[in-house]
């Protein structure tokens, strides 16, 4: 599989779109649109899941064109990157299997379209260090995350997670970094004078004292097929743990720091564990990272074996996870 994904043609591409057509089955028989949760969707999302709760078939489709949009868009972005070879797939293969592991992420919820911008914010991110005149580009950086919360509201977080990426790129100078911030307050302008037009202002306001109730400190239940996909991604991220994280084994600077921007987002994602959602695998934000790190530690991974044997182990753990539950 590993040698099959390393190339590029017309099969691989096959392969996916029927790999995420299969993950989507049961949906497609059972179609759901989750319940809207105050804490985890944004205001945009909320005018969303109030149309598409009426049409959940419909929800579930534009759910899988979304994910195969993104998972070529991502590939193409990793590729361009260096962080996968250009003839790869991985990034694609990777980005459908983590993003529909579960029966609970093949329909839309909050993070499906706000990773959209997401991933967007972390192209703009990847190019910033190859131009001069990048005022704009760190503009849009923060605009994107920005619209990104507008979906999915903990996606707040990730500003902090551009200052930290400009100030590893590029020794980020204070203007750059309010540059970020008065692109991330834009949409947020826009959306204040459209309460006030509304003549809503106050009462939405008021709905963010809630923000801090974002967080929910009770014990993390997952089912167990959920729990034995999390340990093989584990045992895959250290498998190549080395390979991560270690700046020592890159010759190009370039490429060091845009895993470290990966590296960083990972770390900012850990507490999406503490949001509170409709299940604990909607909390999209830590799958992005991780797609990131799994697609290059697989695309350049030397001990093939080992991790042909996890690959196979994770595609079947998830395949089973969508279709045990018809057969027990």
């Amino acid at each position: 599989m590993i040698k099959f994904l390393r190339s590029s043609f017309a099969g691989q591409y096959a392969v996916i779109l029927i790999i995420a057509i299969g993950l989507y089955i049961p949906s497609f028989i059972d179609p759901v649109v989750p319940d809207i949760t105050k804490t985890v969707s944004g205001p945009l999302y909320e005018q969303l899941s109030k149309i598409l709760h009426e049409f959940p078939l419909i929800a579930t489709v534009i759910s899988l064109v979304l994910l195969l949009i993104q998972a070529f868009l991502f590939n193409t972005i990793l590729a361009v990157n260096q962080l996968i070879t250009r003839r790869s797939t991985f990034g694609a293969f990777v980005f459908v299997l983590v993003f529909s592991q579960s029966v609970f992420q093949t329909t839309i919820y909050p993070f499906v379209p706000a990773s959209v911008f997401i991933m967007i914010a972390l192209y703009v991110l990847y190019r910033i260090e190859d131009k001069t005149e990048n005022q704009i580009d760190i503009f849009n950086t923060g605009l994107f995350v920005s619209i990104a919360s507008l979906f999915y509201l903990p996606a707040i977080l990730l500003i902090v997670w551009i200052w930290i990426s400009l100030l590893m790129s590029r020794s980020g100078s204070f203007r750059e970094l309010m540059i970020s911030i008065v692109g991330f307050f834009t949409p947020y302008i826009f959306l204040a004078v459209f309460y006030f037009m509304s003549n809503s202002l106050i009462k939405n306001v008021l709905e963010y004292n809630e923000v801090p109730s974002l967080f929910s400190f009770s014990a993390i239940t997952v089912d167990w097929y959920s729990l034995v996909i999390w340990v093989i991604i584990i045992f895959l991220l250290l498998q190549s743990f080395s390979l991560i994280f270690s700046a020592s084994g890159e010759k190009s600077s370039e490429i060091r720091k845009k895993k470290a921007i990966a590296n960083v987002l990972f770390m900012f994602s850990i507490p999406s564990f503490a949001f509170l959602n409709q299940h604990i695998i909607q909390n999209g934000l830590i799958l992005f990272p991780i797609a990131i790190l799994l697609s290059y530690s697989l695309s350049n991974v030397k001990k093939v074996l080992i991790s042909e044997l996890l690959l196979w182990c994770l595609i079947i753990a998830i395949t089973l996870n969508h279709f045990l539950t018809y057969f027990i």
